[in-house]
């Protein structure tokens, strides 16, 4: 009995270890082939920078709501009490002493045009010691009108302020994008950069493998008599160097997996392969169309466009502050008093209104001139620079154009060189073989085509960096990726 409840035990435990393994080998094989489309998709979709940088987004209407809170409703309420006390011999119109127990509470209400409302109620019990028909109750109910005429006439500094923190919220959900882009390239070059390693592994397996064959060819050459010790001994050293260099590309792929594991936040388990890389056409855009898009997206250009109008509203409230306060208050309402009680003042008009005009003006008004001053000089500064930022965009945009023309051509002549060069190694090769080149010509013409290989992948790396600067300065790159940023953050607000 014991037996066989030792050998269940042992089952389940094989069982048990079979179903571990099982879903660790799953673990280890998940493989998760890449594209620069799901790059850009895990990239929105995973990564933390990108998470920070959306709540920094739904973050910048703050300062235009905290401005707003000056048109919210405000409530007051006071209650006090008054003593006085009067001379020993009061006049026959006072009494001994007088208490007098107040309250008040209303609403306060400002909207654009600068104007505040004021409605409150009003009232208070008095107490007169030894004077009769004194004491008694009173409310009332008081609409009160401010309007300011001059200074900040009908809101319209409000109104400038308004505008520019509106303006601020634009400029920083453009920023925005740009952070938002900026990682897009960084996720697209550590995709890239997977790619290089990929190719930089196969140079440098075809180093090995021809370092190899060439040894063992010289070995046996050596037998025949056909070739010397040091030669041999030339291609072992050869063999060990391109063995280090194999494991070490082989360590610099692990690495650039896992970088993109990290920048995607993708499981650590995960095996990384990747579909389409590099872009081998000939580049198609124009001087002319890419210099188009610039100046109409580029974020610079328009933060600066947005940098100017700013200039001029600040120039607008300095102006409005060198103007005198004047201030028309219209005020109305009704008040009553009864000797009885406080339900008794409720039942008659007693009608009341006021106009006043209020003059306030600083002799010297320094910090408004210094305001104005100040707003003149920077609405020049904003200028100056946004024709200074065009030219440097006009520029920009003519050299990166060149620029993938340039490296487009470096590329196919370095495809081409690099044809020559394998060609002339196998010819090298072959009569090598047949004893008709020396070790050296063998080590020459194998040196300069593994250089030729690596010259080829630099070359085509340089172009596709060349386009992802062009567009990048032409600010296209959600675009050319089929991404509606724009929708993305709409629905986040």
């Amino acid at each position: 009995m014991n037996k066989k409840i030792l050998v269940f035990s042992v089952l389940i435990i094989l069982l048990g270890s079979i179903a571990v393994y099982s879903k660790n080998s799953n673990q280890v094989n998940k493989k998760i082939k890449l594209t620069v489309g799901k790059v850009v998709n895990y990239l929105l979709n995973n990564n933390y920078d990108v998470k920070q940088i959306l709540i920094d987004y739904k973050s910048s209407k703050s300062p235009l709501l905290s401005f707003r809170g000056i048109y919210d409703y405000n409530l007051y309420g006071e209650v006090g009490r008054t003593y006085e006390n009067n001379p020993r011999q009061p006049s026959p119109f006072e009494g001994d002493s007088t208490t007098i127990n107040s309250y008040g509470f209303g609403v306060v209400k400002k909207i654009s045009t600068g104007t505040s409302f004021n409605l409150g109620f009003t009232g208070y019990k008095s107490s007169v010691k030894n004077l009769a028909g004194a004491s008694g109750y009173q409310t009332g109910l008081r609409l009160e009108i401010t309007q300011e005429l001059l200074k900040n006439s009908f809101g319209v500094v409000d109104r400038k302020n308004e505008k520019k923190i509106l303006n601020n919220e634009k400029v920083q959900k453009k920023l925005t994008k740009q952070k938002l882009a900026n990682l897009l390239i960084d996720a697209i070059i550590g995709y890239w950069n997977i790619a290089v390693a990929e190719e930089n592994l196969k140079t440098v397996n075809v180093n090995y493998d021809n370092s190899v064959k060439t040894r063992n060819l010289v070995r046996k050459k050596l037998k025949l008599g056909l070739s010397e010790k040091e030669g041999l001994l030339d291609w072992k050293g050869k063999v060990l160097k391109s063995r280090n260099n194999l494991n070490l590309a082989e360590k610099a792929l692990y690495d650039a997996k896992l970088n993109m594991v990290r920048i995607l936040n993708l499981d650590s388990s995960s095996n990384i392969e990747i579909g389409e890389t590099f872009v081998t056409v000939a580049p198609t855009i124009t001087f002319e169309n890419a210099l188009k898009d610039a100046f109409e997206k580029r974020i610079d250009w328009y933060n600066s466009k947005i940098a100017i109008e700013n200039a001029k509203i600040d120039y607008g409230v300095a102006t409005s502050s060198l103007l005198p306060s004047l201030k028309l208050k219209l005020a109305g309402g009704n008040k009553d008093f009864d000797t009885d009680a406080y339900y008794s003042t409720l039942n008659d008009i007693n009608s009341e209104y006021e106009i006043s005009l209020a003059l306030t003006y600083p002799l010297e008004n320094s910090v408004a001139k210094a305001n104005m001053t100040d707003a003149k000089l920077n609405i020049k500064k904003t200028i100056v620079n946004h024709y200074k930022l065009k030219k440097e965009i006009r520029d920009e945009i003519d050299s990166l154009v060149k620029e993938c023309d340039v490296t487009y051509k470096v590329y196919l002549q370095t495809k081409e060189a690099t044809s020559f060069a394998r060609r002339y190694y196998q010819q090298v090769f072959i009569k090598f073989n047949r004893g008709r080149y020396s070790d050296l010509q063998l080590k020459l013409a194998h040196d300069d085509y593994i250089f030729s290989r690596q010259k080829e992948l630099k070359s085509l790396v340089n172009y596709n960096i060349a386009l992802l600067k062009r567009d990048l300065a032409r600010n296209v790159i959600f675009q050319n990726f089929g991404i509606d940023i724009d929708g993305i953050l709409k629905r986040i607000e």
